[in-house]
């Protein structure tokens, strides 16, 4: 734990420089009527897209090491020496007591909260199990972007490199292998778990201490406080292997934050401050590309700020979120190029590019179907089919029990969400409602594998309930003032009562969760070790092969090499039918002509 709560300090430290640095710079840029202010998730936030983006690029000449962190630990340092005392008044108005924020006993609960939440964040991400697929390509290839950043042809050693989410290279530029001696660290999955976690404690504190302020309505900030419970419930879901490098838990857990903070920015800020954090979350989103193609859909939420700025007739703005959006996602689509040749990996509609080392559109089509089979649980229990009423039955019998209930929570939740949009109230709520919805009927139909879709699911039921209660609220209120009170508490009744429906499954799914959660980790902390240092990938059973000079490795059962055994293939014939470039191995792998 210490070791890696040592690298989640590096990691939380950089990060809010970066964001802490150029958020409000570019804000300003985008609209000089905004005077938003960004809090610390904010800044961590940005400054994990900035790293995301940096280590990309960096990737582009070389090994993403040591030599990219002095460069990013440089820029932190210059940030901080010239930012020196506005650093050093935000952090001491942090400090206990020096801002007095928690002014009611319930807040000191939900605070102690926070604090397990975080406690059990470290110890999990210290000592926690890897999800299969890390030691199927996670670990590979983060250690390629380690050691060489990205060649030409990768994909042909092992065709789930070309996957290539931009989750790899973060997670190489905070795996700290030249401090340890060698281990690489797998710390950003849990740093992503708890800081989103902690953000939702830290909205509750805020909204609980505001309570009944003259500047907040009672119930102005319903939404977005039923919304903050789904970071806590998606820990709880995932807590069994945060270790992992895995791209979905970073996809999911922005998601849930990019949504959270859309409703409270709407919440929240004032009329002129409200573009530019639209037009910035907006941004975000597309970096979700990068880290998981499925995610794409998300950035539909982009409409919204782009009418905003359309209206203002805002051309600069608009420029600069386009520079913005192109500079997030470009270091992602040119590694696909060189990794595989296309620009996105398996859509083969897109064929720009005709590279020497360019998979066949057979590959491409052949996997992506794979995909989408899999999901539908086609390829789990040999039943189900193409048609919908086919797999659907075979998918749904596949699910966990508590997944089925939170998915039956997501659907009670729908028709609430479709009568909401009969009462001409908060527009940008309802939109947000149903760029979720579009998220789900693309899983649904592309890839309903539940653990990609986490995110619309959790939200959507939340989201509902939030603007149930807040729209009940109000016309109570409204009823009491009118004298008609009496017909403002059966609404309130009926609107309870639907809560409780849309709630019950989920809570059900919770306490089954926690359950599992403690029967799977008991036992697990007997010993030491993870109260020192963070648990290291498997040693693979492998066998050693001479390719072309170069030593590599291959699974003597199964397909998992983890990271130790590389360079390394699960396929005999991925090595048989390639080569290293004559120039060497960091300068790309060749397909043998037939």
């Amino acid at each position: 734990m210490l070791v890696t709560l040592g690298n989640w300090l590096y990691i939380y430290i950089t990060s809010y420089l970066i964001g802490y640095y150029l958020l409000p710079r570019i804000a300003k840029q985008i609209d000089r009527d905004s005077e938003p202010e960004f809090n610390w998730c904010d800044n961590v936030i940005a400054g994990i897209v900035t790293a995301t983006v940096y280590a990309g690029l960096f990737s582009l000449i070389g090994g993403v090491g040591l030599a990219a962190n002095i460069i990013m630990t440089a820029f932190c340092v210059l940030i901080a020496v010239l930012c020196r005392k506005d650093l050093i008044s935000r952090f001491r108005a942090v400090l206990p007591g020096a801002s007095g924020r928690i002014r009611k006993k319930g807040s000191y609960f939900i605070a102690a909260t926070g604090i397990a939440l975080f406690v059990l964040a470290l110890m999990f991400t210290a000592e926690s199990s890897f999800h299969y697929d890390t030691g199927l390509y996670h670990a590979q290839a983060i250690h390629w972007i380690e050691d060489y950043g990205v060649i030409k042809g990768l994909g042909h050693i092992h065709v789930r490199l070309a996957y290539n989410s931009a989750y790899f290279p973060l997670c190489a530029l905070y795996s700290m292998r030249f401090v340890t001696g060698g281990q690489s660290l797998h710390s950003v999955s849990g740093f992503i778990f708890a800081t989103i976690c902690l953000y939702s404690i830290y909205g509750w504190i805020r909204a609980l201490d505001a309570r009944g302020s003259s500047c907040r309505a009672s119930h102005s900030h319903i939404v977005s406080t039923c919304v903050r419970f789904a970071a806590p419930v998606y820990f709880a879901v995932c807590i069994l292997e945060i270790t992992s490098p895995e791209s979905d838990y970073i996809t999911v857990n922005l998601i849930i934050w990019i949504l959270l903070r859309l409703v409270e920015v709407y919440e929240d800020e004032t009329d002129g401050n409200k573009l530019s954090g639209y037009c910035l979350l907006a941004v975000c989103s597309f970096a979700l590309v990068g880290y998981k193609l499925s995610a794409a859909v998300i950035a539909v939420i982009t409409i919204w700020p782009l009418v905003l700025l359309i209206k203002k007739k805002n051309v600069k703005g608009i420029v600069i979120c386009a520079v913005l959006v192109i500079a997030v996602i470009v270091p992602y689509l040119i590694r696909n190029v060189i990794i595989c040749g296309w620009l996105v990996y398996p859509v083969d509609s897109i064929d720009l590019f005709n590279v020497p080392w360019k998979f066949t559109r057979d590959v491409l089509t052949r996997d992506a179907g794979e995909i989408g089979s899999w999901a539908k649980s086609m390829n789990v229990n040999g039943s189900g089919g193409d048609s919908l009423f086919g797999w659907i039955p075979a998918w749904w019998h596949d699910q966990f029990l508590a997944t089925r209930m939170f998915i039956l929570s997501m659907l009670i939740s729908l028709p609430a969400m479709v009568i909401s949009f009969f009462d001409g109230k908060k527009w940008f709520l309802k939109f947000l409602m149903a760029v979720i919805t579009i998220c789900l009927v693309f899983y649904l139909f592309k890839a309903p594998l539940i653990r990609y879709c986490y995110g619309p699911v959790l939200v959507l039921p939340l989201m509902v309930t939030g603007y149930i209660l807040d729209r009940a609220l109000s016309v109570l209120k409204a009823a009491s003032e009118n004298g008609r009170r009496p017909i403002g508490i059966v609404l309130m009744v009926l609107s309870a009562a639907c809560v409780i429906l849309i709630s019950i499954p989920s809570l059900y799914s919770m306490k089954e969760l926690i359950k599992y959660d403690y029967q799977e980790a008991e036992g697990r902390f007997s010993h030491k070790d993870y109260l020192i240092k963070q648990i290291d990938y498997p040693a693979a059973d492998v066998r050693e092969l001479d390719w072309y000079g170069y030593k590599v490795y291959l699974p003597n059962e199964g397909d998992q090499c983890w990271y130790y055994a590389f360079p390394s293939s699960p396929y005999h014939e991925c090595f048989e039918g390639n080569r290293p470039s004559p120039e060497g191995l960091s300068k790309g792998v060749e397909k043998i002509s037939e």
